[in-house]
């Protein structure tokens, strides 16, 4: 109570107990004492009369706020004027009352109380909202990892973290106010690129990229950036904030671990042809041999051939000289008689034809070995080709696993349009398949029996798709091993038969590589069908930007 008047400071009290109040109260009268009173203890409220001897309400509430505590302030006065009442509403007090009338004692009190109890939560609110930020700021000025950063409207530089310097290589007083476009790399920046992300954000409010950064010393770096927009209440565009990851060890150990699948697809495709080394060495030996003994027949059947056709022009020189001997007329009959009861006429188009057959044999399947194994580089495009060729040659070089047990059932599809794909990957996919469809069939077979199973390949297409199915009539894959089978290492073959690497590199290179499906149908004691399913339009490339 600022009060001079202690009739004035019980009546008060009083009108407050009968408002349901317990008071508990001290009156002063000067700056020191209010401001002893302020130290000493909480309070919740100071009423003050407006003019005394040695103090005054506008004097009080100076005291008060010195004190930094925040507490109602109001004016109780005998007599106050209209000014005088504005004036200390300006000055700060939360209302003013006359001694002689306190009706309004209780609720004004009660207003005040509440108001200053929102206040104090509003200003817990800010300082805490203050501290957040500012832990905020301290903590992206801190990281390292990603450049972090704010851009004004026009897309310059306003902020930069420490990730930022060390990313890009700048210091904050080299780049603020910088141009962001200063980030891009000269053909990115001639295009206009960073212009183009500023205006796809305002509309889109958060874009996303994958791209070449620019560092200060001119290096390029794999970056991947978030841009924000920001905008103040009133919806008003402040800016930007871009957050920059740099991917380049992730690239790098991406290109890594592409290489060595690379070149465990390559060295699986290697293996497979060491183990095929012998079948094929005898898919060649057989034509070899039918060639060789045509062209020896052709070679002993030349000296008689070439005999008669001695004696032949023997003969014509000397009809031309009209000196005929009989004997050399006997010589060509005799000859002659000899070529055509040989029947040297007719066999030799017969061997010619055979040697010929016997070559192209060869040829094919060398051409077959030449597509199988192209390694290719890993990096390119799939390529348009003519995936029934494709398979028909893995089918051949593969001939030797299935002949002995299984016929070969192939139904490709002549309208097949070409088909995007990397050749030596694919025909490495399908020798996995043909050559475990021979074991499970030797399986059921047995090592003594002389039946055969089956074996069937079969191309067609499914509007943008184009489906290869490899059946075979196996025993089938057991339900307890189905969810395994596309694991790496996993297999049910015996040691040195196979490694467990086919299914598992043959997935990867289906779905990974030609962003295809690979699946399998299987029913005990029917046998395993495995679909291939590839994309007549593979997926477009991301695309890079800054």
């Amino acid at each position: 109570m600022v009060e001079d008047s202690e009739n004035d400071t019980l009546f008060l009290v009083e009108t407050l107990r009968r408002g349901n109040y317990e008071p508990v109260f001290e009156r002063v009268q000067t700056a020191e004492t209010m401001l002893a009173a302020l130290r000493e203890r909480e309070w919740d409220v100071v009423f003050s009369d407006y003019v005394m001897p040695a103090f005054d309400a506008p004097s009080a509430f100076r005291v008060l706020r010195a004190s930094e505590k925040e507490i109602p302030f109001i004016i109780v006065s005998g007599g106050i004027g209209e000014d005088l009442a504005v004036e200390s509403l300006k000055f700060g007090a939360n209302d003013y009352l006359l001694k002689h009338n306190l009706k309004r004692l209780i609720p004004a009190l009660e207003r005040a109380l509440k108001e200053t109890e929102e206040h104090r939560r509003a200003r817990r609110a800010e300082r805490a909202l203050q501290q957040s930020e500012e832990r905020f700021r301290l903590m992206v000025e801190q990281i390292l990892d990603y450049a972090i950063f704010m851009l004004d409207a026009d897309g310059k530089v306003a902020t930069w973290n420490a990730g930022a310097k060390r990313i890009y290589g700048f210091t904050a007083a080299e780049i603020i106010g910088q141009p962001f476009a200063r980030f891009y790399p000269s053909e990115d920046a001639a295009s206009g690129k960073a212009s183009m992300m500023l205006e796809r954000v305002r509309e889109q409010a958060r874009v996303a990229d994958e791209g070449w950064g620019l560092r200060k010393d001119g290096s390029r770096f794999w970056t991947q950036i978030a841009l924000t927009v920001t905008r103040d209440e009133a919806g008003r565009l402040r800016g930007f904030t871009q957050v920059t990851h740099d991917l380049t060890e992730r690239v790098q150990a991406e290109e890594q671990r592409r290489q060595i699948e690379l070149k465990l697809r390559q060295s699986q495709k290697l293996e497979a042809i060491g183990q095929l080394a012998a079948g094929i060495a005898h898919e060649i030996n057989t034509p070899i041999q039918y060639a060789e003994h045509n062209l020896r027949f052709l070679q002993e059947s030349f000296g008689s051939l070439k005999q008669l056709l001695d004696h032949y022009q023997i003969l014509l020189l000397s009809a031309q000289s009209g000196k005929t001997p009989p004997e050399l007329i006997q010589e060509v009959k005799k000859l002659l008689a000899e070529v055509e009861g040989g029947s040297l006429v007719g066999e030799i188009p017969v061997a010619i034809e055979e040697a010929l057959q016997g070559t192209e044999r060869i040829a094919k399947i060398v051409h077959a070995m030449k597509e199988f194994s192209h390694p290719g580089t890993g990096k390119e495009k799939p390529s348009p080709a003519n995936l029934n060729q494709a398979i028909e040659s893995t089918i051949t070089v593969a001939r030797n696993e299935w002949k002995y047990v299984a016929e070969m059932e192939t139904k490709f599809d002549p309208a097949l349009p070409p088909v995007p794909i990397f050749t030596g990957e694919f025909n490495q996919v399908v020798l996995n398949l043909l050559v475990n469809a021979a074991h499970a069939i030797a399986d059921v077979l047995g090592k003594n029996s002389r039946g055969k199973g089956t074996i069937s390949v079969s191309t067609q297409r499914d509007q943008d798709w184009v489906e290869i199915r490899v059946r075979d009539s196996g025993a089938g894959i057991p339900k307890a091993i189905q969810h395994r089978i596309f694991e790496p290492f996993f297999t049910t073959k015996p040691i040195g038969k196979g490694t467990g690497q086919g299914l598992a590199l043959a997935h990867s290179v289906i779905v990974e590589r030609h962003q295809g499906e690979l699946r399998f149908e299987t029913e005990s004691g029917k046998g395993t069908c495995f679909i291939i399913r590839l994309p007549l339009k593979p997926a477009s490339a991301k695309t890079s930007g800054k």
